[in-house]
Formats: C-alpha cells, structure tokens, sequence
C-alpha cells in the first residue's frame, strides 16, 4: 500500500488533506486517462506481450515501446512547467505516476529490455534525458520514501532472469538454492537510492 509522509491536520475533516481536492478533479482524470494510465499500460504490455512471444518484438510490442517513450516525453513537458500532474497540489495521480516510475528506472527498463529500443534515453533517474521527470521523482521520493523499496520493485524478476541467464550460458536448467550465485542485472539500484538519499539530506 501507498503511504504519504504527511499527518492529518487537527481541525475538522474539511481541512484535512485531500488526494482529489475538488478545485482540480477535472484535470486529475484528464491527466491520468491521457498520460498516466496510458503510460502504466503500455509499460505492461511491453513486457508481457514481450514475453508471452517468447521475445519477439510483434507489431504490439513495438507500438507499446513507441507509446512508453512518447508519455514520458509528454510528461517531462509538463512537469518541466509545474510542480505536480495536476498542478502546485500533490493529488492521487501523482501517487501513481511516481510509483510507476521509480519501478520503471530500478526493474520495467531492464527486465523489459526498453534499453535496446529506439527511442530509450535510458535511467531517468541516472540520466539528464529527462530533467523535468526527473526533479519531479526527486521532489516525490520526499512524500513516499517509506514506500520506495527498490530491492522490491526487481524481486518479481529477479528468478526469471536467474534461470533464463544460466540456461542461456550454460543450455542446463539450475535448482532454486543455486540461483543466488548469479550476479545480479541490476546494478544501478544503489545509485538509484543513493541520488535520491543525497537530494533529501541537501534539502533538509
């Protein structure tokens, strides 16, 4: 579950804070039914697909990359000019964007092997691809650090790639206590944490 690192207010309920304020319930479904969840869709079916095909590039697969890189170029304009999806006020859509994303640059960008595509500007975290995305996930990690588990994010991959990578060099299948003595793909983790760790304590 998603938790925000932000306490109740005291007073009554209508001072408390709100995920769907509703001075900007409109542009929070705008924004999610246009960029978010089209995103979150595409980056599914990227890999599912991807793997269902037994890792052929179908004509899905390749429409679904095209559209992953396209939201992000759309969503790095708008966050360039504003704070939040929906404006200067932190809303439910941004809960699901940032989550989506941290899970992009610490799993989806390798598990799904978006790295070889066209069109990949690679880590968005790592990188300056994406500058307005990415002071935005350095503003997010703020309000959902608790929730920001990156070992977590790779785990669901992590004895796929095991098994794959051994049949690969080795044409032999591996018992699961062995899996453990493969090197790990995802190397990039604790650069991950660590700009995010360094970019908090700066600001604190």
């Amino acid at each position: 579950s998603i938790r925000i690192n932000q306490q109740d207010d005291d007073g009554d309920d209508d001072n408390k804070p709100t995920l769907f304020p509703e001075n900007v319930e409109n542009e929070i479904h705008r924004r999610h039914t246009e960029l978010v969840r089209p995103l979150i869709d595409a980056i599914d079916t990227a890999g599912i697909e991807y793997f269902k095909n037994e890792r052929r590039v179908t004509a899905e697969v390749s429409e679904a990359r095209t559209a992953i890189f396209a939201k992000l170029a759309k969503l790095n304009e708008l966050l360039e000019e504003r704070r939040f999806v929906a404006g200067d006020k932190l809303t439910a859509v941004d809960i699901l964007l940032a989550s989506c994303l941290f899970q992009f640059d610490a799993a989806y960008l390798d598990a799904y092997f978006l790295r070889e595509c066209e069109g990949c500007q690679g880590s968005i975290l790592l990188s300056d691809s994406h500058p307005g995305l990415k002071a935005y996930l350095r503003d997010m990690y703020g309000f959902l650090k608790p929730s920001v588990r990156f070992g977590s994010y790779r785990h669901h991959f992590r004895l796929h790639k095991a098994i794959e990578t051994t049949r690969q060099l080795y044409s032999c299948e591996i018992l699961e206590d062995e899996i453990g003595r493969i090197p790990s793909i995802y190397d990039e983790l604790p650069n991950l944490h660590a700009i995010l760790e360094s970019i908090e304590k700066h600001a604190g």
